[in-house]
């Protein structure tokens, strides 16, 4: 229950960010189809007051989804509560990246003349294949690392032992003698 939870809360807010930036890019291809109906919606959800609202309905249905998410995690088994906690990470660092995407997007259509396309030639830069996918496996492998440095630090150095056989240790000094 827990990690069904998680993850439909989790795309479902992933979903409507991404519906949002989509309706606001579609905005801007003008006159004609698909460009005039998102133009009224942009013009109807983006004005500045308007999107400090989406920012609090946003944030606020995040931190219910959360409440609501330690509320089942009470009850679940550990095993499911361990993975959980290890997706939290990842969705956390996902979620961040989003999040400067979306300022940056918006600092885009608000900011005028240079810093406004200084913003979108970052934005562009930052949602191109290339660089995001290199972005995310740069973050995982900062990740993977800094999980093992600091697992290190608390559970101390781990060394595998492995059980030889005695059988197989003769041989392997048959085979050292000759």
């Amino acid at each position: 229950m827990l990690r069904i939870c998680f993850i439909g809360g989790y795309a479902i807010f992933l979903i409507l960010v991404i519906a949002l930036m989509a309706i606001k890019v579609i905005s801007v291809l003008g006159p004609g189809g698909l460009g005039d109906v998102a133009k009224e919606l942009a013009d109807l959800l983006f004005t500045p007051e308007r999107m400090t609202f989406w920012g609090i309905v946003i944030s606020g249905g995040f931190v219910a989804w959360l409440i609501a998410l330690l509320k089942i995690a009470k009850n679940a088994p550990t095993w499911e509560r361990k993975w959980v906690k290890t997706l939290i990470i990842g969705c956390i660092f996902m979620s961040g990246f989003f999040l400067v995407l979306g300022i940056v997007g918006a600092s885009v259509f608000l900011l005028e003349g240079f810093p406004g396309e200084v913003a979108a030639k970052i934005a562009g830069y930052m949602s191109s294949p290339v660089f995001m996918e290199l972005s995310f496996f740069m973050i995982g492998l900062t990740l993977l690392f800094s999980f093992n440095i600091v697992r290190r630090l608390f559970e101390g150095e781990e060394f595998v032992e492995i059980e030889i056989p005695k059988h197989v240790l003769e041989d392997l000094e048959k085979d050292k003698e000759s």
